[in-house]
């Protein structure tokens, strides 16, 4: 399962154990630089331009660098791996629209360590808290503490970093010549496929001019069985003060997909906007009241460290 396709899954695949006859005092956490959704999020041209078919339906021309070449301006155009190694925090905010449902919310990663969600479903609601250890779920309206399981290693990948490749430094790293397969050059692209340990990641598109990723394509299985491409377009890029330069705006499209060949967008929107890295985070962002932390390992078993 992909991270979007868990981030679709995400309120349905918990234990809800309902309280009865409690009141707890939940308040999520404010932050001052929220922002307002961008009103022309969905006005992709990246996502939906002809540079795609080439690819799917045709040759394309060879590259005319190396793969080691290739790695090693990634690395550089992102600021190297030093600065990757350094990048320690994320927060983000994003809007989808998934089936008719929509969702609005942000979310603060200690990468590889803990984050906190904050979302409104439909007008309810929800908040994820996830460490190394144990995770929960708070329902405000109707109040439920939810236990998360945190066997599924990628749910856990997903959790720990952010939503999409920018937003996972280490990962980052690993465009090297071990992990890419060079596919050609469409027009200003160089086009390449990554596995990482028999796991696909998909085709990723780097701008020939800046060597930074501008847009990716990764396939999944709906539940329905049916097979559908996602193409995610990084825009609006800046170097931040430790010197990580990285998207502070992402679009996702979703098509139906058959046979290697885009068909019919669907009805999806997924953006996130407002990215930041390095940010400082209090541990009071991950802590709940101590009645909320009994009541969980009273159902769970285990123990909320924060």
């Amino acid at each position: 399962m992909n991270s979007l396709n868990r981030s679709i899954s995400l309120f349905f695949l918990f234990t809800t154990f309902q309280l009865s006859g409690c009141t707890f005092s939940y308040d999520p956490p404010t932050d001052d630089s929220k922002s307002e959704i961008p009103t022309d999020i969905f006005n992709d041209s990246l996502a939906s331009d002809q540079n795609l078919t080439p690819l799917i339906n045709t040759s394309i021309n060879p590259f005319d660098i190396s793969t080691e070449e290739l790695s090693t301006k990634l690395l550089k155009a992102v600021g190297g791996i030093e600065v990757l190694k350094k990048t320690k925090t994320e927060y983000e905010e994003y809007h989808h629209t998934i089936d008719g449902h929509i969702t609005s919310g942000r979310k603060w990663v200690v990468i590889d360590n803990r984050s906190r969600t904050v979302d409104l479903v439909d007008g309810s609601e929800h908040s994820d808290l996830v460490c190394q250890q144990a995770g929960m779920q708070i329902h405000k309206a109707p109040f439920a503490i939810v236990d998360i399981d945190l066997k599924d290693p990628g749910y856990k990948e997903f959790c720990l970093h952010g939503s999409f490749l920018y937003a996972y430094p280490e990962r980052v790293s690993q465009f090297n010549e071990r992990n890419i397969t060079p596919l050609g050059m469409d027009h200003d692209y160089y086009i390449f496929d990554m596995r990482i340990q028999n796991k696909d990641l998909g085709y990723f598109w780097v701008d020939k001019d800046s060597m930074l990723v501008r847009k990716q394509l990764t396939t999944g299985i709906a539940a329905d069985g049916k097979y559908f491409a996602d193409i995610v377009s990084y825009q609006n890029f800046i170097k931040n003060k430790t010197g990580y330069t990285h998207p502070t705006l992402i679009c996702v499209s979703r098509y139906d997909y058959k046979k290697s060949k885009l068909g019919m967008q669907q009805k999806y929107n997924y953006t996130i906007f407002n990215i930041s890295f390095d940010r400082k985070m209090d541990n009071s962002l991950f802590s709940v009241s101590d009645d909320i932390k009994r009541y969980y390992t009273l159902n769970t078993g285990k123990v909320y460290p924060y």
